[in-house]
């Protein structure tokens, strides 16, 4: 501590590197001395503050050129300080004569600091910030030791460092804004909170630092240094009386948080970081981006939640850092433009290798060079695939706990929900646990005051809330992360959320746990009958609650053998990088599996008696460990109880290290567990350490019986073990959280869980070593020579052989018995959350989690479905269309369920077709009038309300509709398939769909569907070839997606050059000639016979050689239409990106396209949610009989648009089609009385206008064929056709029948451009046109007209019901 000097005031002190005046100087209460202090460097210059001694080294600079006396001397005059002093020149400039004390500098003026709110600014400016901290880290150690920028580990240690740091400054934000509003982190006056608070470091963003001693000096390191000493450690109380003649000073409890704990940044806390490094950090976390013209804001922290500022770092969390080793270059596929978009770094000499298109650029326009020696933090490689945790924003955060609570609260007092236990069992930043705390303390509030009759008064509601808030936090909240970076700064914002003034910083380390929440063993056993059989035929073993006596005669089951374990003998390239290891696998496991269990009976049980000892005794000491650290409060409306701790902090800590002790039981229990799990990720390299079944379970006799778990021993096996556990962070909820179980589990479980398929794509792992691949996307074509030579770097070999023990573990793992509702569906995270959640709930407990759709229609996922249905109480199926989920696909469907015990029979609440949550809570609340809203308005924007019958209520008999309409007859009920039902009202359309008579699979053999050439695959065998050009004649056609539309064949034609599915341009069939053919992209690349060979056959004969039904695989539910379907002539192929059907005969493929294109069968589709069309999809469409002749005729006129179409024209023509015509008496129509079986060029119909009212007539045939009446074909059309709407309200035609204008992007290319179109759009019959106005046939002619698809549905509705 620096000695109070009397002969101070007036000096020149260097504090934190800059240079200040000494005003005053004051001895605190305490008995430190106070600095009350002015700056002199340009960087503080005019700005007061005070230090202390007791925080700061203060260096006094030349003291012997001032002789003053202490400020508050009583021969010191008020107000103005006389300094006889020889003026000198100091380090940074001259001190003149006189300096006034009162009245003080005139103080910056400080924009508002809360001007504007925080955006998605922050979390770029983030990544940004910790990429500059983490660059500054390096710069200072390329100086200081070069040696530890070598260290293996380094790039990832300081990424991580640097994520707590940011975190430290976030924190700091958050608190210093909303302090005075909590009580907490206050300052006694504006100078003291100049020298100890991130504030006054945020005002000093914008001062320029103009020399190298300014942009090089260190303030602010030694500032935040300062600060975050302050924070963690805290500074005593003065404990003054209000007439002490000492300055009061200040105190502030120390947080004692690993957040701020110096051992958590070690290479940060050792660096020294330049002022002009952290001054720009600070600019990006406080200053939104400049908007066009707009200035850049200040980011308001003060209104930013605790879910925001969860959502800064967790974005962060799949990040990865590394020391750029030369000078390195961006590069990405060509087709991936955004920001986000996988990316790789390669060196100068690999640049040529890569396209224009391939190399990322600058703003300059440049390529993007990344210096040798800069750190860089992206989400770059498989990190960006596997990183697929998406943050839930909190309007659906709050709804969806909101929701859940709804289904737990009814019945439930104030003090049955103050014991309530959440989890969140993939937690990130504890978003569903904040919102869990707040709602919660709400109704705890309520019931209370409504149970006693007594108001809390309004100035005291937060601070009472708040109270409750901590005691959920501290003592209710269990959370898992696999991230251990995560957990901690989960526990950060736990608290974060709960502060207020007299809060201790808790001890959250006993409930907030690292872990893989799905991979680990249960407190389940097999019985002895279970034993007895064969290691594949054993069933799920039992679950055993953790008061209950393991059943006689039961083992339990993580002490045997299962036959997934070390299951990576299947994967073919493993097989050529490591023979003898998959050799050594397989001879293992037929070693393991062929020993009969049952007669290791006796031995088994002993062992497992002493795990249920363990598992008591575990029990007990973490009991009392949590009873330590508990934190008695008096909560509103609770008895009074003491508020002192049961234990000292040091007292309470004891018993949390005993949890810890080489021989705790719940460490044993652990690592017996541990040993169990390794088995399924045991390393490739150490195959030969592979327990017998006699090793395995000594080595469990011997970890049960060691008094010391941490010494090495002498066995091989347990060493590999500790590195697996180690590696992937097996998780045993039931030894985690014992006395939650014993309770009989979780009270609620929420949370948005990974949306990450589990599947083994070697393709990622060696893009990450040659980027060539990842962008030609060519990896599953590497020859085992390639993949040798990729791999022939020991590093990069045990990075290949750890991600593929990881992933196919896990599948494994998955696919066993302890999740045998998957049924060997495990493809996403997500179900298998699903089941672990189930079984972590009380018997009265609610689940609720956010996820994707496919659970609701897995063709194989119907065991899981049906527990699902079993569990759910309410379930809401969202489109991101409004983008809630920011870093999702606008086109990605996302569901949240709610669940809780299972009925007997199903029965839960159900939404579809959301946007956003406002619709559930007005549908909630409807009083059932008026129309049912659709998707969207008559204004074109997206419709939000609610609806009362927008509730579809689902039980056996809804299933069982659903199982009629979209699945095979023998489906059981609880499978069905749950569609996407926009209201009620549409399940009497569904009733009329389950009555068709006759479907697709009952014409059985007499279809086939193919998906005919795979678009890659059929390129890397040399099959097909990418080429734009014309083709010479059908043979040589390759069809892709965008060439045809609704019932077009030929809608759009490639552009020169065709670069992506949006380089086309709209064909006027009307221009056409009758042997047209569009652009091919792709064109065979093997000889005619090779070519015939390589092709689909179905009957005997080529595919192609068939007239065909295609339509586009990738479904897009939210699109103008959802099934594009086209008729193909024979002869052309198509790419995998399409499904062709053939039929038999031509006539019932020509009725199935007829009946393909009607609205009520895009309905059909587009309710099903399905993103991929397939058999299992189209073999379930009705094929009706009703209306035959006039829906083969208008399938026909709009498909067969060239000659090469003639013969089907000629071989499906009948008479009747003479006899036909259409609904609408308009000139624009032709008659069919003049068709004939010839086809010419005036058969089809080519204007719009024309083929419009075609299909209009279709969606009534296929309306009548079903049974539809005209409400229920309107219904369809109001609420499942918002784009279609839309379109049809913004196209215009003239008097041909051609379209003048359009917003439909299909037809735009045909007409007019707005500006000149607005200027026409009221022409009236005669008017003269300008020159421009005219298309390829001639000019336009006026007036213009729009149709109106509901009357002339009406229409057409009325003319067929009575003619047919």
């Amino acid at each position: 501590m620096t000695q109070p000097r009397t002969h101070v005031v007036g000096a020149r002190v260097v504090i934190r590197d800059e240079e200040w005046l000494v005003r005053a100087v004051r001895t605190t209460a305490a008995g430190a001395a106070e600095f009350h202090v002015v700056g002199l460097s340009p960087l503080v210059r005019d700005r007061e503050a005070v230090f202390l001694d007791s925080l700061d080294a203060i260096e006094a600079l030349r003291p012997e050129d001032s002789d003053l006396v202490l400020g508050h001397s009583p021969h010191c005059r008020r107000g103005r300080l006389q300094l006889e002093a020889r003026p000198y020149l100091g380090r940074r400039g001259a001190v003149g004569l006189e300096y006034r004390l009162d009245p003080a500098p005139a103080r910056r003026q400080h924009p508002d600091r809360h001007a504007s709110a925080v955006s998605a600014d922050l979390r770029r400016g983030a990544r940004e910030a910790i990429e500059q901290i983490a660059d500054e880290a390096v710069h200072h150690y390329r100086h200081a030791d070069r040696s530890i920028i070598e260290h293996r580990e380094f790039a990832d240690l300081l990424a991580r460092e640097c994520v707590v740091f940011l975190y430290r400054l976030l924190f700091l934000f958050y608190v210093e804004a909303r302090g005075a509003e909590l009580g907490v982190a206050s300052m006694p006056t504006d100078a003291h909170r100049r020298g100890y608070s991130l504030a006054a470091l945020r005002d000093l963003e914008q001062v320029p630092l103009d020399t190298p001693a300014e942009r090089d000096g260190h303030y602010l390191d030694a500032s935040l240094k300062v600060l975050f000493r302050l924070i963690q450690d805290g500074h005593p109380d003065p404990a003054d009386s209000p007439h002490s003649p000492h300055s009061a000073g200040f105190a502030r409890s120390g947080l004692r948080s690993e957040l701020f704990d110096p051992a958590r940044t070690p290479l940060l806390s050792a660096a020294r970081l330049r002022n002009h490094v952290l001054q720009d950090v600070l600019r990006r976390l406080s200053l939104s981006r400049p908007q066009g013209k707009q200035r850049a804001a200040r980011i308001s922290y003060a209104q930013l939640g605790i879910n925001q500022l969860g959502a800064v770092y967790e974005g962060l969390l799949g990040f990865t850092g590394f020391v750029a080793r030369e000078d390195v270059y961006e590069v990405r596929a060509a087709a991936d433009r955004d920001d986000d978009a996988r990316t790789w770094f390669v060196g100068r000499s690999q640049l040529s290798a890569y396209s224009e298109d391939e190399i990322v650029r600058g703003d300059d326009g440049e390529p993007r060079l990344h210096p040798r020696g800069k750190f860089l933090y992206r989400l770059a490689g498989r990190e960006r695939e596997k990183s697929a945790s998406y943050y839930t924003p909190e309007v659906l955060t709050r709804c969806l706990t909101r929701h859940t609570l709804a289904e737990r609260l009814p019945g439930a007092s104030a003090d049955e929900i103050l014991r309530w236990t959440i989890c969140e069992p993939a937690m990130g930043s504890g978003a569903f646990l904040h919102e869990a705390i707040d709602q919660l303390a709400d109704a705890y509030l309520a019931r209370k005051q409504a149970e006693l009759g007594r108001t809390i008064a309004a100035a005291q509601y937060v601070h009472e809330r708040q109270r409750v808030k901590y005691h959920f936090a501290v003592h209710n909240c269990y959370g898992v992360d696999l991230d251990p970076l995560a957990a901690e700064l989960g526990k950060v914002s736990l608290w974060l959320g709960v502060l207020h003034a007299g809060a201790v910083a808790p001890n959250l380390g006993l409930r907030i746990a690292v872990g893989n929440s799905l991979i680990g063993a249960r407190r389940a056993v097999f019985t002895a009958d279970e034993l007895a059989r064969r290691g594949d035929a054993r069933g799920e073993p039992a679950a055993i609650p953790l008061t209950a006596a393991r059943p006689q005669g039961s083992v339990y089951h993580f002490l045997v053998a299962d036959p997934g374990m070390v299951g990576f003998d299947e994967d073919r390239p493993l097989k050529s990088l490591a023979p003898s290891a998959v050799a050594r696998i397989q001879t293992w496991r037929r070693q393991v599996l062929a020993l009969d269990v049952s007669r290791e009976h006796e031995r088994l049980s002993t062992i497992s008696s002493h795990l249920d000892a363990l598992w008591r005794a575990h029990l007990d000491e973490r009991s009392a460990a949590l009873q330590a650290l508990r934190r008695p409060l008096a909560l509103w409306g609770q008895p009074a109880e003491s508020s002192d701790p049961l234990h000292t902090p040091e007292s309470a800590d004891a018993f949390v290290r005993a949890l810890a002790r080489p021989d705790a039981p719940g460490r044993k229990l652990a690592a017996v567990m541990d040993y169990w799990c390794a088995l399924w990720f045991w390393p490739i390299d150490q195959v030969d350490a592979l327990p017998t079944r006699e090793q395995w379970l000594a080595d469990v006799e011997h970890l049960l019986a060691t008094g010391d778990l941490d010494r090495a021993a002498d066995r091989p096996a347990l060493a590999v073990v500790r590195r697996v556990a180690d590696e992937q962070r097996f998780f045993h909820w039931e030894v985690a959280f014992p006395e939650v179980f014993a309770a009989g589990g979780m009270d609620i479980v929420l949370g948005n869980p990974p949306w990450t398929k589990v599947v083994w794509e070697e393709a990622s792992v060696l893009a990450d070593l040659q980027p060539r691949l990842g962008i030609d996307r060519s990896a599953t074509s590497i020859s085992p020579a390639e993949r040798q030579r990729l791999l022939a770097d020991p590093a990069a070999r045990s990075l290949y052989m750890r991600e593929l023990t990881t992933n196919i573990g896990t599948r494994n793992f998955l696919n066993s018995r302890l999740y045998a509702l998957l049924g060997g569906t495990a493809s996403n995270l997500y179900k298998a959350f699903l089941v672990r959640a189930w079984s972590l709930a009380g018997p009265r407990a609610v689940v609720g989690l956010f996820h994707q759709t496919g659970v609701f229609d897995d063709p194989a996922g119907g065991p899981l479905r049906a527990e699902l249905h079993h569990r759910l109480r309410f379930a809401a199926r969202f489109q991101n269309k409004l983008m809630l989920f920011p870093d999702v696909l606008h086109t990605r469907p996302y569901a949240f369920t709610i669940c809780a015990g299972r009925r007997d029979l199903p029965e839960f609440r159900y939404l579809a077709n959301l946007l956003h949550p406002r619709t559930i809570d007005e549908s909630l609340v409807h009083d059932g009038s008026g129309d049912v809203p659709g998707i969207k308005g008559d204004d074109g924007e997206w419709d939000l309300r609610g609806h009362r019958d927008r509730l579809v209520r689902v039980d056996a008999d809804a299933l069982a509709l659903f199982r009629a309409v979209f699945d095979a007859p023998d489906t059981p009920v609880a499978e069905a398939r749950l569609p996407i039902v926009h209201s009620a009202t549409l399940l009497d359309i569904l009733r009329k769909f389950a009555a068709a008579p006759r479907r697709m699979l009952d014409l059985a053999d007499d279809y086939t569907v193919s998906e005919h050439f795979h678009e890659t695959y059929q390129q890397q065998d040399g099959t097909i070839r990418r080429a734009t050009r014309r083709p010479d004649d059908l043979a040589q056609w390759i069809v892709s997606g965008p060439h045809y539309y609704v019932a077009t064949p030929f809608a759009r034609d490639p552009n020169e050059a065709c670069r992506s599915h949006m380089d086309y341009t709209t064909i006027d069939l009307a221009a056409i000639a009758p042997d047209f053919l569009p652009r091919t992209n792709y064109l065979p690349a093997c000889d005619a016979d090779e070519y015939a060979a390589r092709s689909p056959r179905w009957r005997d004969a080529p595919l192609a050689a068939r007239h065909r039904w295609i339509a586009r695989k990738m479904l897009s539910p939210s699109g103008e239409r959802t099934l594009i379907a086209a008729v193909l002539p024979p002869g052309p192929a198509h790419i995998g990106a399409s499904v062709s059907l053939a039929c038999r005969d031509d006539a019932t493929m020509v009725h199935f396209a007829g009946l393909t294109a009607a609205l009520p069968y895009d309905f059909w589709l587009k309710i099903t949610g399905k993103s991929n069309l397939s058999n299992d999809v189209i073999k379930f469409l009705p094929l009706p009989a009703f209306g035959r002749a006039a829906i083969v005729l208008r399938a026909l006129l709009l498909n067969c648009l060239t000659e090469h179409y003639a013969g089907l024209w000629h071989d499906l023509f009948v008479d009747e089609f003479r006899r036909d015509g259409f609904a609408l008496a308009d000139p624009r129509l032709p008659s069919f009385a003049a068709l004939g079986p010839r086809w010419t060029a005036d058969t089809p119909l080519r204007n719009p206008f024309a083929r419009r009212q075609a299909l209009v007539e279709l969606d009534v045939l296929a309306a009548l064929a079903l049974g539809l009446s005209l409400p229920e074909l309107l219904a369809i059309y109001r609420l499942q056709f918002a784009v279609l709407q839309q379109n049809e309200r913004g196209t215009w035609y003239d008097r041909r029948g051609k379209v003048v204008f359009s917003d439909n992007i299909l037809l735009a290319d045909l007409g007019l451009h707005r500006r000149r179109w607005q200027q026409i759009a009221a022409a009236g019959a005669g008017d003269a046109l300008p020159e421009w106005a005219r298309d390829a046939q001639g000019p336009y002619v006026p007036p213009f007209d729009r149709c109106d698809r509901e009357a002339d549905l009406r229409r057409a509705y009325e003319h067929f019901a009575a003619r047919l």
